[in-house]
């Protein structure tokens, strides 16, 4: 199988780094890219290596929710295995358009370590769960919180509207993994419409036996999760930390700028309503998105004149280094792994 189209990954690659000068672009003209430069190289070490211990909390919660998927399915992965498939939904999920490219990736390596593809989409079935609902709950706690920092905040109307778009995008997503996974007529409804777009797509009717067996691994799910009631809880706590961690470098990057008038846990939550406002947007890594986004909802939280520094600095660490960083590491694994195996057959009579 192939997990991805080489050409239009480097054609969001060359996107993504457009976009990144666009911004740098908009920075020197309306905010000063030499001084906020300046600020970003001054910025606090210890807070700065806070922030980067975030981001491997962030890879081995992804792994250990694979993990717990993989382990109901009759697999038992090992470590490095659970690494480099929790690095690669991260790297290829950050480079496509509405993260469409981390489950592909993710089942691309699971097959290659001889996991069946039932197995490897029944268990990224139960991390997106989880996932969704994690974000959603900081969606709802963070437009809450929203309201009650207006007046401080003073978020345009626009934001709202994003948050709005996002929050429907993400729900829907949720709704219909639910309605998939406990009732048959929903199962039934939502199969039918996937076969009448899937023949309008490809103009040519195979698809009905894939769409069924899509739709089944999600009652397969079902069952399984009644069977283990313990199993989505735990990973729903896991989803939580997962995002507190990522959420809480927005607050870190705040505090290495040497600002500290709002709390962290205010911070964290406007950072979860900034991302579920523009985690759903077709463009990769929501580049261009999340700065004006973050703009917007942060332009009160930073003093005036330090807007420059606080994107470079936050988007730096939130998303361009954990990018970098998953890919490197999926390398170093996926190359471990592979050697790891040549000498496991080399060894055997």
């Amino acid at each position: 199988m192939k997990p991805f189209d080489l050409w239009k990954l480097l054609l969001c690659i060359l996107f993504m780094l457009g976009m990144a000068v666009v911004v740098l672009v908009v920075i020197d003209q309306q905010l000063d890219l030499r001084q906020a430069l300046a600020t970003v190289a001054n910025a606090k070490r210890g807070w700065i290596l806070a922030a980067l211990l975030c981001v491997p909390v962030f890879y081995c919660c992804e792994a250990r929710n694979i993990g717990s998927g993989l382990r109901l399915a009759g697999y038992r992965p090992s470590i490095r295995q659970l690494l480099s498939y929790s690095t690669a939904g991260y790297f290829f999920s950050g480079i496509t358009p509405a993260s469409s490219g981390g489950q592909p990736g993710q089942l691309y390596f699971m097959h290659k370590d001889g996991m069946s593809l039932g197995a490897g989409t029944f268990a990224l079935l139960l991390d997106l769960l989880s996932y969704q609902c994690a974000s959603l709950f900081f969606g709802l706690l963070g437009a809450g919180n929203l309201l009650r920092l207006n007046a401080l905040l003073d978020v345009p109307p626009v934001m709202m509207a994003f948050f709005l778009l996002g929050f429907v995008l993400n729900a829907a997503v949720l709704l219909g993994i639910v309605s998939l996974m406990i009732s048959q007529r929903a199962s039934k409804c939502i199969a039918g419409m996937l076969i009448r777009l899937g023949r309008l797509r490809r103009k040519k009717p195979d698809c009905r036996w894939h769409v069924l067996r899509f739709v089944a691994r999600f009652r397969v799910a079902a069952v399984e999760l009644r069977k283990h009631k313990g199993v989505l809880p735990g990973m729903l706590l896991v989803s939580l930390l997962q995002l507190t961690a990522m959420h809480s470098i927005t607050y870190l990057c705040y505090r290495a700028l040497g600002y500290g008038a709002i709390g962290p846990v205010d911070m964290v939550l406007l950072q979860g309503l900034l991302f579920i406002s523009v985690n759903g947007l077709p463009l990769p890594g929501a580049s261009g998105a999340s700065e004006g986004a973050f703009t917007l909802m942060f332009n009160g939280v930073y003093p005036a004149g330090s807007m420059g520094s606080a994107v470079i600095l936050t988007r730096c660490m939130s998303f361009v280094i954990p990018l970098i960083g998953a890919g490197l590491l999926l390398m170093v694994l996926r190359m471990w792994l592979a050697w790891t195996a040549r000498c496991e057959r080399a060894g055997t009579p």
